[in-house]
């Protein structure tokens, strides 16, 4: 246990990014469980426009689930890098999870239910 503390205390970064591999699996599942429920739709080419809005949503939240969890992620690695002396944290990395974190924040407003 002593040996399991020095070492999440020295790499902390390791133990997080298991957490979020594991959270990514989980959104990943979630969208594959609306977008191959949605998929015999689209092959039989139903008309009929309710038969996709329960897959639609899902695919939805999955996809947002996995944008958001490359935010924090690329927040927290620029965040770690700018106080440790690891490699400076890349510009670019933090300007696009910026933008895509703004996208986000308009995209619930653009679906319809």
């Amino acid at each position: 246990m002593n040996a399991f503390l020095i070492s999440l205390f020295q790499n902390p970064m390791w133990y997080l990014g298991a957490v979020f591999a594991l959270l990514a699996a989980i959104a990943l599942t979630y969208f594959l469980g609306g977008f191959l429920a949605g998929l015999p739709n689209l092959f039989r080419l139903s008309a009929n426009e309710h038969h996709y809005h329960y897959s639609r949503k899902i695919v939805t939240w999955g996809t947002m689930c996995l944008v958001y969890l490359f935010i924090l992620w690329e927040l927290l690695r620029w965040t770690v890098g700018l106080f440790t002396s690891a490699a400076q944290p890349n510009p670019w990395a933090f300007i696009v999870a910026l933008l895509l974190w703004l996208l986000l924040l308009v995209v619930p407003f653009l679906i319809k239910d």
